[in-house]
């Protein structure tokens, strides 16, 4: 029988005394809520501790979860008791299922806290199950990552996990796929979505689970799928490893990818894949029986842009040939100059004579002239952006925005784990448009700008950062101390505490200007990330003054098919302009996939300009590589991940 003990209950016992009693122990419940009742067997246990000494174990608490915030209290000052009265296990229950009922109250801020608490180690393997499921989710849902892979990683449920409930042990798997996929440790990714399938018993829950699994697969880098394709012990996956090293080969073309996946299906014929290719790969034999028989380059070979139009123009001619000694089928290739012509006449011009796609042009003011039509007759990819919207159907946009790399600086930093950034951007046009990508990403992640600083000239570098790291504060603070005492002092100036990223955006001259200036005023400890305009690959040791810097660059410069990119430096005088080589080799592979784009979501090209998908607006966007410099020398930057180390390449 349920019986309620109110504020002055039948046999005299108060409210009040309950908190008079326990005042001379640990002060348990010095703030016991204001609630209208307490159960009989609450009250029998507080009893207990103020009139008797008997150690004799006290039986489970087992209390329905609690329906509103004073309920929760109650459940803590018991858990508080609890503890008091030695019943450990119990207490960090009622913990758990104070949290729990907080998170039923929608106050997922108040709920994290609580699970916070908790101590794992205490609970049966039921709740911890549950703790480590709900806890991990919402460190998850809030970007805590590193939480979330401490919480979901707990060794003894790893143990145990087998013998969880078979729906419990699906979601726990699901949740770290998801964890290991966003802190950059594919392989561990990969293997939770192959330990899933065995718990999958709906087909749809499957082509789901391996949909998933194909886009963190095509997250790794060919080298590594093709090594792993080789040295996997389980056949599930080495086939899944495989395919996707055909789908990442950058040196096949759409005949001989084709090919290549046909290879793959007579030697898989029982994978699940084979029974339902991922669809960009069931998309190719589409795309090779409506590749163009012509195209057409318009770029400017004469004028003020004629080098960065040549370095475009060798880059894909390089591809192209590459192509036809391989003895593959390519389309025949048209070059139009568009140095001073009027866009819209040069375009119509090519399409006359015969182009079914066309590549250009590489302004800026050309290609807004272009979007003003409302449609286009063939598939045309320009090589620059616009300033607002794209209008125009037909046709889409693809160069080396730097708006796409202050994105990806945003979203790196927060995984690793930092939350207020300091920006040194340049004045410049690119400066700006970069800086102000990563702010709108970096706050939509929950992160906190903590100064905002553009430069200009290198005159003014010092005092720039001086003022943006507050040290000039901290030394008027010191001449203050001085003259407060009259005497000298011993002194250090502090650069501020509440940066603990620094975003650069500047050219290779102001960036070694800008490093040695961070460490000269205090701030040397502090990790730094740039874009790919801080770096000149043809530096060498005058790159030393960059050393620790981290910062995006093309794949093109580390090993990506090596073999096109000595040849273009051996036999162009425009090595200067290597990003355009690189833009032109990617423009060359692009263009055959747009459609493919188009048709599947989610779908990378790895190029030399980065991983390219297409987004809103018919824009190809980027995720390029990652560097950092030791010794005045670029090399391939390891994924860092919960403080693992994995090789990026």
């Amino acid at each position: 029988m349920d019986l309620t003990v109110n504020q002055q209950s039948e046999n005299g016992f108060t409210f009040e005394s309950l908190k008079k009693a326990l005042k001379n122990g640990k002060r348990l419940v010095n703030n016991f809520p204001s609630t209208k009742t307490i159960t009989v067997a609450c009250a029998c246990v507080l009893l207990a501790s103020c009139g008797s000494s008997n150690n004799k174990q006290q039986p489970a608490i087992t209390t329905p979860q609690a329906q509103t915030v004073e309920d929760v209290s109650t459940l803590l000052e018991r858990a508080r008791f609890a503890e008091f009265q030695g019943s450990l296990a119990d207490a960090e229950n009622l913990r758990l299922e104070a949290a729990q009922s907080m998170l039923s109250l929608g106050n997922r801020a108040a709920a994290m806290n609580l699970y916070a608490g908790v101590k794992p180690d205490l609970l049966d393997i039921d709740k911890l199950v549950s703790y480590s499921l709900e806890y991990g989710e919402l460190a998850l849902s809030t970007g805590e990552y590193y939480l979330a892979n401490r919480i979901l990683n707990n060794s003894r449920l790893v143990l145990q996990i087998i013998s969880v409930n078979p729906e419990q042990e699906l979601r726990w798997r699901e949740n770290r796929a998801n964890l290991f996929a966003t802190i950059d440790e594919p392989i561990k990714a990969i293997r939770e979505h192959i330990a899933i399938t065995p718990l999958l018993t709906d087909p749809q829950q499957e082509a789901a689970n391996n949909e998933t699994l194909w886009k963190v697969l095509t997250q790794l880098p060919e080298s590594a799928l093709t090594h792993l394709s080789v040295l996997e012990k389980n056949d599930l996956l080495r086939g899944w490893y495989a395919l996707a090293a055909i789908n990442k080969n950058n040196n096949y073309t759409l005949e001989q990818q084709l090919q290549q996946v046909s290879i793959w299906q007579e030697q898989w014929p029982y994978h699940p894949a084979n029974q339902n290719l991922p669809e960009d790969l069931r998309l190719l034999q589409q795309l090779v029986s409506q590749q163009p028989k012509q195209i057409a380059l318009l770029l400017p070979t004469t004028g003020r842009f004629a080098n960065a139009g040549k370095a475009v123009r060798d880059g894909f001619m390089a591809s192209y040939f590459a192509d036809t000694q391989s003895g593959n089928t390519t389309a025949e290739l048209r070059i139009y100059n568009t140095d001073g012509a009027d866009i819209n006449a040069v375009y119509d011009q090519a399409v006359a004579d015969g182009a079914e796609a066309i590549i250009g042009p590489l302004q800026k003011k050309p290609l807004e002239e272009l979007n003003l039509r409302p449609g286009l007759p063939v598939p045309t990819l320009a090589l620059n952006y616009v300033s607002g919207s794209l209008f125009t159907q037909n046709l889409y946009q693809f160069g080396l925005a730097a708006e796409d790399e202050g994105r990806q600086i945003a979203i790196r930093a927060w995984k690793d784990g930092h939350r207020r950034a300091m920006i040194l951007a340049s004045s410049r046009d690119w400066g700006q448009r970069a800086s102000r990508a990563f702010i709108d990403q970096w706050q939509s992640l929950g992160g906190t700008i903590a100064i905002d600083s553009e430069f200009s000239t290198q005159a003014k570098f010092s005092d720039t950062v001086e003022s943006s790291l507050l040290v000039n504060r901290s030394k008027q603070r010191a001449r203050t101390l001085r003259r407060a005492i009259s005497t000298s002092v011993e002194f250090e100036p502090r650069s501020r505490s509440d940066v603990d990223m620094i975003f650069m955006v500047a050219n290779p001259g102001d960036a070694k200007q800008l490093k040695p200036t961070l460490a000269f005023h205090y701030a040397g400890a502090i990790p730094v990330y740039g874009t790919s305009h801080l770096y000149n690959p043809t530096a060498g040791s005058e790159n030393k003054d960059l050393n620790g810097i981290r910062f995006t660059s093309l794949p093109w410069y580390f090993g990506f098919n090596t073999k096109l990119k000595t040849d273009l430096d051996q036999t162009t005088n425009t090595s200067s302009f290597q990003s355009l080589h690189a833009l032109g080799v990617d423009a060359y592979r692009v263009y055959p996939r747009l459609k493919q784009f188009e048709l599947v979501s989610d779908i990378r090209l790895y190029g030399a300009t980065g991983n390219l998908y297409l987004t809103d607006g018919g824009r190809i966007a980027r995720e390029q590589s990652w560097a950092i410099i030791n010794s005045g020398e670029a090399k391939a930057l390891p994924t860092v991940a919960s403080g693992i180390l994995s090789r990026a390449d």
